[in-house]
């Protein structure tokens, strides 16, 4: 059955998922080549996440013993599982997907983002390769081929 929310359960819902926002917003903002996944999850001075908002550090989930450790999710280029931020320092044109979630007056917020650590992959970079316009659904394996050659992976 689906639950109308009120206006005020709307309003507190939105309160939960900018608190979630932040978080990813901070760890977008500081991640960069050399940086750490748990520098990332505990950054210094302007990039550290609201803690006392967050759900993850305080309450285990039902199906865990104890807390989550971190703030974040993290997971890098193909892992297929995102998971505690450790020590592996982030390299130019990285593949980074951050996951985050907070509790809030009762009301959850969770949201996760991906983007390219360093360079940008943006414009013409994004497209083909060669400068050509390249339709949005090409412009992921413009990237992915763009990624691969800055690598050294080419195949």
């Amino acid at each position: 059955m689906v639950e109308i929310k009120t206006a005020g359960e709307i309003d507190a819902i939105r309160a939960s998922g900018q608190v979630v926002a932040g978080v990813l917003a901070a760890a977008r903002s500081c991640a960069a080549p050399g940086v750490t996944l748990a520098e990332l999850d505990r950054p210094p001075g302007r990039c550290s996440p609201r803690r006392g908002d967050l759900a993850v550090p305080e309450l285990p989930p039902a199906f865990a013993p104890f807390p989550y450790p971190a703030v974040i999710c993290t997971s890098v280029n193909d892992a297929a599982l995102h998971g505690i931020p450790g020590d592996y320092r982030l390299q130019e044109v990285n593949l980074l997907s951050v996951d985050a979630g907070a509790t809030l007056d009762g009301w959850v917020g969770d949201a996760a983002i991906s983007f390219t650590v360093g360079a940008r992959l943006t414009g013409r970079r994004a497209d083909r390769g060669d400068g050509g316009g390249a339709r949005g659904r090409d412009r992921g394996g413009g990237a992915r081929r763009q990624a691969r050659r800055h690598l050294g992976r080419d195949r």
